[in-house]
C-alpha cells in the first residue's frame, strides 16, 4: 500500500498545521487556495497519473488527526474500499453531532440544510468502537482505494458538497462505505458557514507535494 494524502487548504489554521507536521513521513499533496471543484479536480489527475499510490487519503484543512487515525485507517483500508473517521459537525449548533449519517444527503446537496443531513448524536456513537457501513460521512478524514477513486469522479453541488454529492454517487453505483467509530477526530469548523477566513481568490493558487 503506498497512500497519498491530500490536503485541501483554503484557510491558515496553525494548530492544523501544527497538527501535519507531528505525522510520520508520508506523500503530502497540498492543494491551496483553489474553489473546491479545480481542487478536487486536481487532487484526482495528480493521483490518477502517478499509479504508483495505491490510496487516496482527503484531509480538510479544518480537521485535526493523530498519527493513530491514520494507521488504524490505512489498515481498514486493506479490507474496504472506503473508510473513514468521524468528528463534530461544527462547534456551535450542531457541536454535539458526528459528521456521519445512516440516510442519504439531500440532493441536489446544495439545496440542503445541516439538519436535513440526519446526523448520528455524539451520544449515540462516542462509546462505540467497530467499524459501521454508513450512508454519508464527512471525510474526517477518508481512504478511498484507487479502483473508486477510477470510477467515482469528484464533482460539486454549485460549488459545494463534495462529500455530498460523492456519497450520491457511490450509493447509485452500489458502492458501499464505511466508518470506523474509533477514529474520532477534531473538527475546527466553528459554524453552520464555517467560521474562519476562506483564503481562495486572496492568496496565489499553489500545488506542492512534500
Amino acid at each position: 500500500m503506498y497512500p497519498l494524502l491530500v490536503i485541501f487548504k483554503v484557510r491558515d489554521l496553525p494548530e492544523f498545521d501544527e497538527s501535519i507536521e507531528k505525522l510520520n513521513p508520508i506523500d503530502k499533496l497540498y492543494i491551496e487556495y483553489y474553489p473546491q471543484m479545480e481542487a478536487y479536480d486536481n487532487a484526482r489527475y495528480y493521483f490518477l497519473n502517478h499509479e504508483i499510490y495505491t490510496h487516496l487519503i482527503i484531509l480538510p484543512d479544518d480537521l485535526i488527526v493523530t498519527q493513530n487515525d491514520i494507521d488504524v485507517l490505512l489498515e481498514d483500508a486493506h479490507h474496504y474500499d472506503v473508510i473513514g473517521g468521524w468528528c463534530n459537525v461544527d462547534n456551535t449548533d450542531f457541536k454535539h453531532y458526528a459528521c456521519f449519517s445512516f440516510s442519504l444527503p439531500p440532493n441536489p446537496p446544495y439545496t440542503g440544510t445541516t439538519a436535513g443531513y440526519k446526523f448520528r448524536t455524539m451520544q449515540s456513537v462516542e462509546n462505540q468502537t467497530g467499524i459501521t457501513q454508513v450512508m454519508h460521512q464527512g471525510w474526517a478524514p477518508c481512504v478511498i482505494s484507487r479502483d473508486i477513486i477510477k470510477q467515482i469522479p469528484f464533482r460539486s453541488s454549485r460549488g459545494c458538497c463534495m462529500d455530498s454529492t460523492f456519497s450520491l454517487d457511490l450509493y447509485e453505483n452500489g458502492i458501499k462505505q464505511f466508518v470506523n467509530l474509533a477514529v474520532r477526530t477534531r473538527h475546527l469548523k466553528i459554524n453552520d458557514v464555517g467560521g474562519h477566513e476562506i483564503l481562495v481568490n486572496k492568496r496565489e493558487k499553489r500545488i506542492r507535494l512534500i
